[in-house]
This record gives C-alpha cells, structure tokens and sequence, in this order.
C-alpha cells in the first residue's frame, strides 16, 4: 500500500512501517537517485542488492530517471515503475521521496 503525498515523512532520510519503506532523497547526500531508489528497495525487500544480480537498468534507466526527476526543478513530477512483485513510486515536491510497497 503506498502513502499518500501527505503522508510521506518531510524529513527522514528512512523509515519503514505501515507496509512501505520511504527514502527521501536530495543531491547533496553525495549518493544518487538511484542509490536511494536501492536503498529503498533493500530497506522493503530485506535483501542485500548489492550482492545478488540485480540491475535496476534492467527494470528502469537509471539515467533517464534522473533526467525525469531533477530536484528543485519544480516539476511536482511522479515516476512509478514496478520490480519484481513491488512498486516503486518516485515522488518530487519540495523534496524526491522514494516509496516501495505492495502492487
């Protein structure tokens, strides 16, 4: 079950609960978008991506992704794509927010 826009956590770099794990996500955290977009996935899944053979650029590419979501840009945007049985949903306001749940 992904959360609302209001009910996403204005500041946490991370949490989990209520059937989802939030990332939130600003680029002067010296990692990427899709560093985070992994950390969310890892938080939910509970698997270790960095070990297995995972690759997100079989799923989504990591560099239109980016270009899609650029921070401060004011595009309000929302990106969602699916990996394996989750979703993920990218969501820019005044800050990215990354948010894995159920389908």
């Amino acid at each position: 079950m992904a959360r609302s826009k209001n009910d996403l956590p204005p500041t946490a770099d991370h949490e989990q609960g209520a059937g989802s794990a939030v990332e939130t996500y600003t680029p002067d955290q010296g990692r990427s978008l899709t560093d985070a977009v992994l950390a969310a996935l890892d938080a939910y899944t509970d698997v270790d991506l960095s070990g297995s053979e995972f690759v997100l650029n079989d799923v989504i590419n990591p560099d239109a992704l980016n270009a899609l979501i650029r921070h401060g840009a004011g595009a309000n945007a929302t990106v969602a794509f699916d990996v394996n049985d989750v979703r993920v949903t990218i969501r820019e306001d005044e800050q990215v927010h990354v948010v894995v749940g159920e389908r």
